[in-house]
């Protein structure tokens, strides 16, 4: 049996995951939480997706799960994961080691980087723009997947620019 841990959730539980529509012909879902241990999320939507934790705030309680939570998604086989927001340079680092140390059978290439800008519009731009997979894992590549944390200002702006983007279906 799978302990369900926060943020992260087993696949029979429900998840408050967001659909929003689509970019460049894949799945957009964004979640957004004050904190990240707050956060439940069904596994199996890392997996195949490309991944932005955006950080508009980072708290003590979120460094005790971040370890957890960036294995677990690790090991779900995403196709990129990327990091903005506060202390952004600090998670990245956290999660380089893990993939350096992390092994999984089915673990493949997973593209990784950061965006320095404080600046919501930017960082969503910049993920939708420059966020693409390694060319073996192009036809592996099924939504993206935008995860905030950050109050409900940050929440609602992060909807709206996200929503920019995106081609919502009738």
């Amino acid at each position: 049996m799978e302990v369900v841990i926060p943020m992260v959730v087993m696949d029979n539980m429900t998840s408050n995951i967001n659909f929003l529509g689509n970019y460049l012909d894949k799945d957009v879902f964004y979640e957004s939480n004050e904190l990240l241990l707050n956060l439940f999320i069904k596994k199996s939507i890392f997996h195949n997706s490309m991944i932005l934790f955006y950080f508009e705030k980072y708290s003590e309680n979120d460094k005790s799960y971040l370890q957890k939570i960036l294995s677990d998604v690790i090991m779900s086989n995403p196709v990129g994961i990327w990091i903005a927001g506060e202390y952004s340079d600090l998670v990245f680092e956290n999660l380089l080691f893990l993939l350096s140390i992390l092994d999984s059978p089915e673990k493949d290439q997973v593209i990784t980087g950061t965006i320095e800008s404080e600046n919501t519009k930017e960082v969503i731009e910049n993920f939708f723009f420059t966020a693409i997979p390694d060319e073996f894992r192009w036809d592996n590549w099924k939504r993206y997947l935008i995860i905030g944390i950050g109050s409900t200002k940050f929440k609602n702006n992060m909807t709206k620019e996200i929503q920019s983007f995106i081609i919502r279906d009738p």
